[in-house]
């Protein structure tokens, strides 16, 4: 809460107290999720949804977050008025509590074509003013999911969980397009993570450079 008031300038850096971690605590996630595991994910839930009406109703929203890295809670949110008419760029509304708002990010390639994971944006119905995705029972799905592909352990009767978190497919995403030679700044710009630098958020004025980014990813 402090550093996010410091981070707004709403206080000064210097009046964000210090609290110390305890102990022989390693507070560091490190997990990256595979393309195989991400897979295997759609297909449990998809098989815990088998008597829904629609038992793929969450794979966009986790392919998304996959393909993008973009935060889960804010991708949640995300609605069909954040898509321009043409349904060619994303534009992110600035999160609850900031004034800061993620670069744009295109939905197609340069020829056209939706990315594996932006095709239910460019070819779903659209509703402006309604949620893009359905995230209805997602944290159990998940949960559950995980739990049988054995990444992360659920205990249904207490609502305890620990393991693969949605927020791993973030630094699994910003990863790949580190690997696969993508510069930083147009990672960061396609994540939307945040730095001291505001040229790393927000130099990429060529919505190509990020769709030869998505280009690359789509051809491993």
């Amino acid at each position: 809460m402090f550093n996010h008031a410091a981070k707004e300038e709403l206080i000064d850096r210097h009046d964000v107290p210090y609290f110390p971690m305890a102990a022989g605590v390693d507070n560091i996630r490190r997990t990256v999720a595979s393309k195989e595991l991400l897979e295997n994910i759609l297909n449990e839930i998809e098989k815990n949804l088998k008597k829904d009406a629609n038992p793929k109703k969450l794979h966009p929203y986790i392919l998304f977050l996959a393909g993008t890295g973009k935060r889960s809670g804010q991708t949640a949110e995300l609605t069909w008025d954040d898509v321009n008419e043409e349904r060619t760029i994303l534009t992110p509304r600035s999160e609850p509590g900031t004034t800061k708002q993620d670069a744009p990010i295109p939905l197609v390639d340069s020829k056209g074509k939706p990315f594996n994971w932006s095709k239910h944006i460019v070819e779903g119905t659209r509703v402006n003013g309604a949620l893009i995705f359905d995230t209805t029972d997602f944290r159990s799905q998940w949960r559950q999911a995980c739990h049988k592909l054995k990444v992360g352990v659920y205990d249904p009767i207490k609502q305890t969980y620990r393991g693969l978190r949605p927020h791993d497919f973030r630094r699994t995403a910003v990863s790949r397009m580190t690997a696969n030679g993508i510069d930083r700044a147009t990672a960061k710009s396609i994540s939307g993570h945040r730095t001291d630098s505001v040229f790393n958020r927000y130099d990429i004025k060529d919505l190509s450079q990020q769709q030869n980014a998505f280009e690359t990813l789509a051809g491993k």
